[in-house]
């Protein structure tokens, strides 16, 4: 009877740390879901923990208990796959499924993706441009780990070419530069224009897919020259 009474109690109790747990994940996306919403409308600086709590009901508690504060939310959002993020064996698996053409489709979609993400979402032109001024360099180590993590899908393409004449680092960089370049020209949420096209247009946003693509296709092709 004893014992009986000790099982019901261990389940009881696992049972209630099953709940607590999926009361956390559910609070966290709850949270990480409203201040992707916000800080997309509203922009980084004026998406604050208390608009936040108005915005999502829950308390400042509870927020600082799972993000401390704004930086924060911001690496736990920018850390989510609706920002692209792969943990580290997703790219494992990912590279291992792309050697067989030593990564050139993988190279031109995560640098394609990577444009139409820069288009799509206001904060991530907002906080390239933040960094500029961040003098505790907290948003650079964010966006450097994002960017880490870009290279690191590249990284089929970088050893395919390594000790050829093509310089594919310099292609990726120019791109990822030109990509900026194109998201930081009209930084506001309904336009985003650069020599006369507007990137808010899927036809003009094609333009600059096609032009990732030919480069790394012809990059592809010359390697076999």
């Amino acid at each position: 009877m004893k014992k009986q009474l000790m099982n019901d109690d261990l389940r009881k109790k696992k049972g209630e740390i099953q709940h607590l747990s999926r009361n956390k994940k559910l609070t966290k996306l709850k949270l990480l879901t409203g201040y992707d919403e916000l800080v997309n409308e509203v922009g980084y600086r004026a998406a604050g923990i208390y608009l936040l709590i108005k915005y999502t009901n829950i308390s400042k508690t509870i927020i600082h208990r799972y993000f401390q504060n704004k930086l924060g939310l911001l690496s736990a959002l920018l850390h989510t796959t609706d920002y692209g993020y792969k943990t580290d064996e997703e790219i494992k698996i990912i590279l291992s499924e792309n050697e067989k053409d030593h990564g050139e489709r993988l190279c031109i979609e995560t640098l394609q993706s990577y444009f139409l993400l820069m288009i799509s979402k206001p904060i991530l032109r907002e906080v390239q441009l933040l960094q500029i001024t961040d003098n505790t360099n907290s948003i650079k180590s964010i966006l450097a780990d994002t960017e880490k993590q870009r290279w690191k899908l590249l990284e089929l393409s970088i050893r395919h070419f390594k000790g050829t004449r093509i310089d594919f680092n310099v292609k990726a960089t120019v791109i990822i530069s030109f990509i900026n370049t194109i998201a930081n020209s009209n930084h506001n949420n309904t336009e985003i224009t650069f020599f006369g096209l507007d990137y808010t247009k899927v036809e003009d946003q094609q333009t600059v897919l096609n032009y990732i693509k030919k480069t790394f296709t012809q990059a592809y092709s010359n390697k076999k020259k």
